[in-house]
């Protein structure tokens, strides 16, 4: 997460400059009110952030990088770490003729087009029966991992469906982030102070 390589950076004396052109940040990840949190927290180590803008291009010269932003601003930078999410590798599937969907299309059963390949993984896109059969794909190691086994055990004859609870961590700071769920599934919310920081809890949204 580049928000974590942020934090990292800060911690041993780096000038730090975050760029997202979305309107905040984490906008797939948390809800806003966790975002708000989680971006004071970085404004208070020393973090710029640069929000609904994107990158016109990025030059260099002999004293360092210049990264030119879409609105004429331009900033210096002896190093960039670019953090954009990733498109999933489905060439090979499809000139074995797989069905295709934000990934390669597999049933609960993490089972493909063909009755005889499984995947698993970032690659793929699946049905969660916790979220009444909504089709996800999943960036995170934990979900491959797991869906690995998953498939192995399928794979050996077992049926079982696939309906591991989405869940991820990040340590920034002081701050540990858990997510378990969907947050855009979220129902209620509750929040209370811990300290100068609120903790938002959301239960998520599934039958």
């Amino acid at each position: 997460m580049g928000l974590e390589v942020a934090a990292s950076a800060r911690e041993i004396g780096c000038s730090v400059t975050v760029i997202e052109v979305g309107p905040r940040i984490l906008m797939r990840g948390v809800p806003e009110e966790i975002a708000n949190i989680v971006a004071a927290r970085h404004r208070e180590a020393g973090v710029e952030f640069k929000l609904g803008v994107g990158i016109g291009g990025i030059v260099w010269n002999h004293d360092g990088y210049y990264v030119l932003l879409a609105d004429g601003t331009t900033i210096p930078a002896d190093d960039i770490v670019v953090g954009i999410g990733a498109i999933p590798e489905t060439s090979l599937a499809e000139s074995c003729g797989l069905k295709i969907e934000n990934g390669i299309y597999v049933d609960e059963m993490l089972v493909t087009s063909d009755p005889d390949i499984f995947a698993a993984g970032d690659c793929c896109s699946f049905p969660h029966t916790l979220y009444e059969g909504r089709r996800i794909r999943l960036e995170a190691w934990r979900n491959a991992q797991d869906q690995g086994t998953h498939v192995a055990f399928n794979m050996l004859g077992a049926t079982d469906t696939y309906k591991a609870l989405p869940w991820f961590w990040s340590d920034q700071y002081d701050l540990t982030l858990q997510v378990s769920g969907l947050p855009d599934s979220g129902v209620l919310t509750v929040c209370q102070s811990i300290g100068p920081y609120f903790i938002r809890r959301t239960t998520a949204g599934f039958k």
